[in-house]
Formats: structure tokens, sequence, C-alpha cells
């Protein structure tokens, strides 16, 4: 995909993760991606990339609040820094990112999976036309392998 001048674009969504390990473990023994680059050693890592089929997610570990060598104050005026106070007021919600990977047939991601030891309910057709299937990940967050339904 390219941008308006020609370069190319690519999107790396980050997903906050409590165990990074773990899911490292999950993303790569269950849902078949591949670690495709880590800042450190296993154990040690706080941050990593995955890849399937051209898709890629970045998992961190736990959340910059968390770990002040790493925080950053959010810019003046951003939505972040609007997050910021209204967490310091008490009114933040967890967040959580739903992630929708398509792909060309969801029926046989289905069986993939299956195979890899996931307990998994069968594909739908949601009303808006795609086969959907929704795959429990361990921090919550939603990801869903969609195709075109005839």
């Amino acid at each position: 995909m390219s941008g308006p001048d020609g370069a190319s674009l690519r999107l790396w969504p980050l997903l906050r993760v409590r165990d990074l390990e773990a899911s490292i473990d999950f993303w790569t023994g269950r849902l078949g991606f591949a670690l495709a680059g880590a800042d450190g050693e296993p154990g040690a890592r706080r941050w990593c990339r995955l890849e399937r089929g051209g898709a890629s997610v970045m998992l961190q570990q736990g959340s910059d609040a968390a770990d002040p060598a790493r925080s950053r104050p959010p810019m003046e005026g951003s939505a972040g820094e609007e997050a910021a106070r209204r967490g310091a007021e008490g009114g933040a919600e967890p967040k959580r990112t739903e992630l929708y990977f398509v792909c060309d047939d969801v029926d046989r991601v289905h069986a993939e999976l299956t195979k890899r030891g996931l307990r998994l309910p069968e594909p739908f057709v949601a009303e808006y036309g795609m086969k959907q299937l929704r795959i429990p990940e361990p921090d919550g967050h939603g990801v869903w392998f969609e195709s075109p339904y005839p």
C-alpha cells in the first residue's frame, strides 16, 4: 500500500500485555505468527514484533506508567494528555484493542488454529457480510480472523 506521495505504508498496531513471554508463546504457538524482532533475550524483553502473512502486530510488556524510565508525559493538548487527566481523576477505563485480520478463507484458519490446540466456536457470518472467527486472547484484546462471505 502506498501513501499519497507513493511511499510505502504499513500498520503495526501495538498491544500492551501483562506477560510478554506468555503472549509471544500464544501468538507464535497458537496463532502461527513468527517472531520478527525483539528488544532483548527471552526473559528480558519488553517489546516484540510478530508477523504472519504480511500482517504485523507489536506487543509491549505492561504499561509505561509502571516504568518511569520509559515513561514520557503526553504532549500538551493531545488526546493522551486528556486520557492522563481522566486517569488521574479515576475516570479512565482499561483499553482494549480489536484487531481484524482479513484472510482468504476463515474456515481454513479455524481448522489450522484448532489443530494448534485452540478450542474455538465455528466461524459465523456478521450482518455486514464477513465470515468471522473471534480468538480469545490472554490479555482480553479482540483478535478476529475474517473473510468475505459469498
